[in-house]
């Protein structure tokens, strides 16, 4: 979840590193799980990333579902079509987003 955030806000590993005060590599270990993460450093994370610190839990936003819908999010945010599209949408305009969703739901509406 740690890279998955970090890639869509467009952070590097280094850059995530140097803010947090730790290395590179330990933010690799972050990630990876290899390095437990304590409840201060997940609230310094989500403050580097801008981000709600329950975002990384999956199911803590919303315990009555199951983790499924998070893990499936999860995964397409780390994906490279995931991460292209949330830096492009972050680009644009208040207006073309708007726009955007509009027609995204229009589509995903729309009978096949």
């Amino acid at each position: 979840m740690i890279r998955a955030r970090r890639k869509a806000a467009g952070m590097s590993q280094t850059v995530l590193a140097k803010a947090l005060g730790v290395t590179f590599q330990q933010v690799q270990k972050y990630e990876s799980g290899t390095s437990r993460v304590t409840v201060h450093r997940l609230f310094e994370i989500a403050a580097q990333l801008r981000c709600d610190p329950c975002s990384f839990i999956v199911g803590a936003q919303n315990p009555d579902h199951d983790a499924a819908p998070s893990d499936l999010v999860s995964g397409f945010l780390a994906s490279r079509e995931g991460i292209e599209l949330v830096k492009l949408y972050m680009e644009a305009s208040p207006t073309v987003r708007t726009r955007l969703l509009s027609l995204i739901r229009a589509v995903a509406t729309e009978a096949p």
